[in-house]
């Protein structure tokens, strides 16, 4: 296993512990977003960041699938203020935020 990843002939797989910390991840950010009503520019970014870190990893692994699906889990108020970018490879923050 290097970089989290099983390298095959042909594909690559990410590892499950980094599968379940992107679904954990996606958890705290539904949760982050229900409780507060206001939401503050440096957790926006703090959250931008912690996403785009996982999408990064799994980019590289071509787990499109796995990731499409995990974003099914994310509330409707999360697309208020971000925003996916190419192929559910980066997040963004609105600019009308």
């Amino acid at each position: 296993m290097f970089l989290e990843q099983y390298i095959k002939p042909y594909r690559n797989y990410v590892s499950h512990r980094v599968k379940h910390s992107f679904y954990q991840a996606l958890n705290q950010v539904n949760r982050l977003l229900v409780e507060n009503e206001k939401i503050d520019w440096t957790v926006m970014e703090q959250i931008q960041s912690k996403l785009n870190a996982y999408l990064g990893i799994l980019k590289h692994a071509n787990s499109y699938k796995l990731v499409k699906k995990a974003t099914t889990v994310l509330t409707k108020r999360f697309y208020c203020f971000f925003a996916f970018v190419k192929n559910y490879t980066k997040v963004a923050i609105n600019k009308e935020f």
